[in-house]
């Protein structure tokens, strides 16, 4: 029986990272060795070819349409009418594609991203034409109303195959990339250039690729959005096919537009970066798996081409070093990381098709990840065999029972559904992400979850997309392989609007629930008097049972810390430059994030010293002046030790003792400057 929970989110803790080289990658312990099995299971569930005639790309998605828990399927079709196949919870599927609404019969469909593009809770459909694409709006009653006109996606009618979702001006909704494949050699080599739209809030979209320089002139069969640098803002990889071979035309070459924020004009502001991180090369490039192959904390990249694809390491610095692995090769297509045996750590499948190219069929490859940095294939013992059935690809725990499970859409009509039928002994953990409304199933959240045997720990990591592989979408809940551990250590999910939630968990083999509305933060800016941002001040957050955090302020002035429901004291620590104040330094959170902003005064250099006799007793009642050339002045008495102290600014200044009835002071040389730091300038107060 799985174990389903609602968890909610408890005092931040801090990941234990683990940088694991090459040599020590083989963290799996004891996990029992297991070979992952998997049968074609298509016509049994109820899915059958589809009537179609594909020479290229044909993508596939699971979407939970109408919020039962079960992954439902579909299916673009160029050639004839699309399908919708619904999941009755069992792993039997029925074709509803249109009592739904969803066939498209007069379109050429190529690919499909799935996202709740208007924040009312169900999933909507996009699907990506040869011509003008298609957005079809959720209703949540079971069927699906085309918006394409309403929402102003109607703008451009290209060869679109490929789209994705994410949220890439942090506004929390839902914006829209679509990639082109369309070979022109006129007047340059080139393909129409992709398309950019941002969420405006109220069911439309507005194409700003050309003001956000995203607008790739390569040849896209697959767009995800992935925040590759992990700065909490989500870039757009663009593996492009260079179906120029071997002209290096630069256009044409793979890249990466990191994400840099937001502009003076509002809008995002993407930089290519491709060749600088080691994501500009000129492949075929025709599809993307994401993930964290190594276990290290960071994400890696897979790409399918015409031949071996280039797995791109992470090396921690987001720079990436490509290599290949032993066996690949084929016209490859879609592709995905995927855990199949739960041992915790993502093995590799690649689909292979010669569609549109001469030559004969080719099978699928399954590289299995052994745990330290290699991989091995092993697609014959797996069962994960196709024949030009290798265009898009997607993943999903279809039928809940703890495991991935695959489904293929190849060549003229071709679905193969591969169901898990590992004999497992590993464990497994589930989670499914409930975002904001905007963004209900959290896309573009960053998963990390740390567990132990009792002998070791091991760390993984999981982004969340709607839009990878080749033009298609995998599931949206997170499943890990967890091999023999069975105690959760951390589990933290970094959502898209850079909260960053812990939570609890207890136990394993189960489907759990993280709530992002339980994600609450003390949060706020630090400024001078004036209102300039003070960086690098340590904010000091405390509750009555023992927990207690410092955030350090950024660039801006920020801090920001994950709380629970509660009363904390908030005040600032001590600083050599600044003298910090937050206020009344008692904060309590009820069910919403709290600001708490604080003011931080400079600290100023200070004239000091002591004032003592020739035979060193302290002269108390001494009036010390200090003046400059400007006006200022001021005067200081010293206290029973005979110590003075005079806040100044950086200057020259003349320190002189005033008469005084029983002393004649004197104090040297009078003029002092003081230049950032603090100046010691004592006296001697002579008996009269």
């Amino acid at each position: 029986m799985v174990g389903r929970s609602l968890l909610h989110s408890g005092i931040c803790c801090l990941l234990t990272s683990i940088i694991l080289g090459t040599a020590t990658l083989g963290l799996s312990g004891t996990a029992e060795a297991i070979t992952p099995v998997f049968k074609e299971v298509s016509a049994a569930s109820g899915i059958a070819l589809q009537n179609e005639t594909n020479t290229m790309s044909a993508g596939i998605a699971w979407i939970d349409f109408n919020n039962d828990g079960a992954q439902d399927l579909y299916i673009p079709n160029q050639t004839g009418p699309n399908r919708l196949f619904q999941n009755d919870g069992s792993g039997q599927f029925t074709e509803i594609g249109a009592a739904a609404g969803v066939q498209l019969s007069t379109s050429a469909s190529q690919g499909v991203a799935i996202g709740d593009y208007d924040g009312d809770g169900y999933d909507d459909l996009f699907v990506a034409n040869s011509g003008f694409n298609t957005l079809l709006r959720n209703l949540g009653d079971g069927t699906f109303s085309n918006v394409t006109n309403a929402a102003g996606l109607n703008d451009v009618s290209k060869r679109s195959f490929a789209a994705s979702f994410g949220d890439v001006n942090g506004d929390g909704r839902l914006d829209l990339y679509v990639g082109h494949w369309d070979f022109q050699n006129q007047p340059t080599l080139h393909c129409p250039d992709n398309d950019l739209y941002l969420n405006n809030g109220d069911g439309t979209f507005s194409n700003v690729s050309v003001e956000t320089g995203t607008n790739n002139p390569g040849c896209a069969f697959t767009v995800p959005m992935t925040d590759f640098d992990q700065d909490g803002d989500l870039d757009i990889f663009l593996p492009n096919d260079n179906v120029a071979w071997g002209s290096q035309t630069p256009s044409l070459d793979n890249e990466m537009l990191r994400n840099d924020g937001l502009g003076t004009s509002g809008l995002p502001v993407f930089t290519a970066v491709g060749d600088e991180v080691g994501l500009g090369e000129s492949t075929t490039g025709m599809g993307v798996a994401i993930g964290d192959y190594d276990n290290d904390g960071d994400i890696d990249y897979y790409r399918t081409v015409i031949g071996p694809g280039p797995l791109s390491t992470n090396d921690g610095t987001n720079n990436f070093t490509p290599t290949t692995l032993n066996g690949d090769g084929g016209t490859g297509w879609g592709a995905a990381f995927f855990d199949a045996d739960n041992d915790g750590f993502v093995d590799l499948y690649r689909g292979n098709s010669l569609s549109g190219f001469s030559g004969g069929p080719q099978a699928n490859k399954f590289f299995y990840n052994n745990g330290d940095g290699t991989f091995t294939q092993m697609v014959n013992t797996v069962g994960l065999t196709g024949q030009e059935a290798g265009l898009g690809l997607a993943v999903a725990d279809y039928d809940n029972d703890g495991d991935m499970d695959v489904v293929v859409h190849g060549r003229n009509g071709v679905v193969d559904l591969y169901r898990n039928d590992t004999p497992m002994t590993n464990n497994w953990l589930k989670i499914e992400l409930q975002g904001e409304p905007g963004n209900h199933r959290g896309i573009g959240s960053i998963v990390r979850l740390g567990t132990s045997n009792g002998v070791e720990t091991r760390q993984q990591l999981r982004e969340t997309h709607a839009g990878s592989s080749h033009g298609s979408t995998h599931a949206a809940p997170v499943l890990f392989g967890l091999g023999d551990h069975a105690t959760v250590v951390s589990l933290v999910v970094d959502w898209p609007d850079g909260c960053s939630q812990s939570v609890s968990v207890s136990g394993v083999n189960q489907i759990i629930s993280v709530d992002q509305s339980d994600c609450l933060t003390i949060s706020g800016i630090v400024t001078t008097p004036t209102g300039e941002s003070v960086a690098g001040i340590q904010i000091q957050i405390n509750d009555n049972f023992g927990f207690a955090s410092t955030s350090t302020t950024d660039a801006d002035g920020f801090y920001s810390q994950e709380v629970t429901n509660g009363t904390y004291v908030v005040y600032g620590l001590s600083h050599p430059d600044y003298d910090v104040n937050c206020g009344f330094i008692f904060v309590t959170v009820s069910g919403t994030d709290v600001t708490k902003n604080c003011t931080a005064t400079p600290i100023l250099p200070v004239i000091s010293g002591t004032v003592t006799t020739p035979s060193g007793e302290p002269v108390a009642g001494v009036q010390i002046q200090i003046n400059d050339n400007f006006g200022f002045t001021s005067t200081s008495t010293t206290d029973a030790n005979g110590f003075y102290s005079q806040e100044v600014t950086d200057g020259t200044y003349v320190v002189y003792g005033l008469t005084h009835p029983d002393y004649d002071v004197n104090c040297g040389f009078i003029f002092v400057t003081v230049s950032g730091a603090d100046v010691a300038k004592n006296c001697t107060g002579t008996p009269l």
